[in-house]
């Protein structure tokens, strides 16, 4: 008898138990049922919001992409190894440009440069100061007679693009300077009054063919007369097409023996045509020798560039004189 309760007893607290634990879990069923249909009500709207907002930058970056282009180096003389540089010939300089292609479906427009230059030295220390390297204009001279031998290296410290370089004498520094284009698409005229080139007697003589002219003429004029120029111009601003290289100028150099070089590092300026009678002054007149190497940090940038493109040039001697090896071959 008490062993059929306890059975009985057995079976109702199982039972019980079994009843507590489907209860329980739906319970839980409908709170869960209840808390989403309460959680999307108060996430609805924000999801949506958060929908929207990806949607319209999505927009603006379909937009972004097709209406900028990427800049890049084209392969210029030095291949893989040396990206983007080309180097003319002239007598006595070497110029040093980059070749600044577009690589997207939209226009450049006002695409500027600049350099930075940084002197380090053999032990590693780099500095922004120019000063143990600038050949200052009071050392022309002597840099003249110690290279006499040099064609042309006379004349070209006496130009006015070497002796006008902009650089301050006193604290000297190249940061974030503008470079030129061969090709520039916005020229700034800027007017002005300079003396700098000379005329000879001979020349203005051959002008005139009228004898009497010619022995007034030799007479009366000194053996050379300044030929004045009375503008010049900025030429860092163009613009770069789909597909189209444009040429961007960054130094000029000139080898003075096996260890030492000078580079003249362009101004906004630009550079002169044969012709041009314009003053084209540079940047600076450095002397590059064998325990130093100049670090030329160029950034381009312009409206519908992607990202601006920053490249270095590391100039040492070395590295020159191998350029002046593949120049001679050419």
């Amino acid at each position: 008898m008490f062993e059929r309760l306890r059975r009985i007893a057995r079976c109702i607290v199982g039972s019980t138990e079994c009843l507590l634990i489907t209860i329980l879990i739906i319970g839980i069923i409908v709170s869960a049922v209840f808390g989403l249909v309460h959680m999307y009500q108060v996430l609805g709207p924000i999801i949506g919001a958060l929908i929207s907002i990806i949607a319209v930058l999505g927009n603006d970056i379909a937009k972004h992409y097709s209406s900028t282009s990427t800049l890049r180096l084209s392969l210029g003389i030095g291949g893989k190894d040396d990206p983007g540089l080309d180097v003319e010939v002239f007598n006595p300089t070497r110029r040093v440009s980059a070749m600044i292609i577009n690589d997207g479906n939209a226009i450049v427009r006002d695409a500027k440069a600049s350099l930075t230059i940084k002197v380090r030295k053999n032990n590693g220390q780099e500095t922004y100061h120019l000063g143990e390297i600038l050949l200052r204009r009071d050392q022309f001279n002597d840099c003249k007679e110690k290279y006499k031998h040099i064609k042309y290296i006379e004349d070209l410290l006496n130009s006015p693009n070497c002796g006008n370089y902009l650089v301050n004498e006193i604290n000297p520094h190249v940061i974030g300077e503008a470079l030129p284009w061969a090709l520039p698409e916005r020229i700034i005229p800027r007017p002005m009054a300079y003396f700098p080139r000379r005329i000879g007697k001979e020349k203005i003589k051959e002008l005139f063919s009228c004898k009497g002219l010619k022995e007034i003429i030799d007479k009366v004029l000194p053996d050379k007369l300044p030929m004045p120029w009375l503008y010049t111009d900025y030429q860092h601003i163009t613009s770069i097409s789909p597909g189209q290289r444009n040429r961007l100028l960054i130094f000029d150099y000139v080898k003075l023996s096996e260890s030492e070089y000078l580079v003249m590092p362009y101004s906004e300026y630009g550079g002169g045509g044969p012709s041009d009678p314009s003053l084209r002054p540079y940047r600076a007149c450095l002397r590059l020798t064998k325990d130093t190497e100049l670090v030329l940090e160029v950034t381009v940038h312009g409206e519908g560039a992607r990202k601006p493109l920053k490249f270095n040039l590391c100039i040492t001697v070395d590295k020159l004189n191998k350029l002046e090896d593949a120049v001679k071959k050419t």
